[in-house]
């Protein structure tokens, strides 16, 4: 595993305003998640799960002793493999273990899910395509004001 990537999303995970998307690879199962943390309240994140190429459901939160939560307004049931695999990449992260050697962890794009290599990119959370896609919406609803 590459302990560089593990400690980038580490260090954005703690040091970022709370908002930040990460993906993981599974090498043995050829299974990939991407989780995306959104800070709701002042001590309340929102996780989302990737499951289309923009399309994200949600899981359960954050809060503020750190611990992950299923809430009523999940889409999954805690059976769901996918809680299952949050909770573990979680505690690692929280714990700074690093993961089996298995899995790839990389910051994501908020949007698309793409893995950010770009310094500039990982501070915003976002590619530069995708933020070319919302700088052009946002002139598109200027004019339309």
């Amino acid at each position: 595993m590459d302990t560089s990537k593990f400690m980038m999303v580490r260090k954005n995970m703690f040091t970022r305003s709370g908002e930040f998307a990460f993906s993981l690879y599974n090498r043995l199962t050829c299974k990939r998640w991407t989780f995306m943390c959104v800070r709701k309240y002042r001590h309340v994140r929102w996780i989302w799960l990737k499951v289309g190429k923009e399309t994200f459901i949600y899981l359960g939160t954050i809060g503020s002793n750190d611990r992950y939560k299923l809430t009523p307004g999940s889409k999954l049931p805690m059976s769901a493999s996918e809680h299952d695999v949050f909770i573990k990449i979680w505690t690692r992260l929280r714990e700074n273990v690093l993961l089996p050697q298995h899995t790839e962890i990389y910051m994501s794009c908020k949007l698309c899910g793409k893995e950010l290599t770009d310094p500039k990119s990982i501070e915003a959370g976002i590619g530069p395509c995708c933020a070319k896609k919302i700088a052009g919406k946002e002139r598109w609803f200027a004019r339309m004001k």
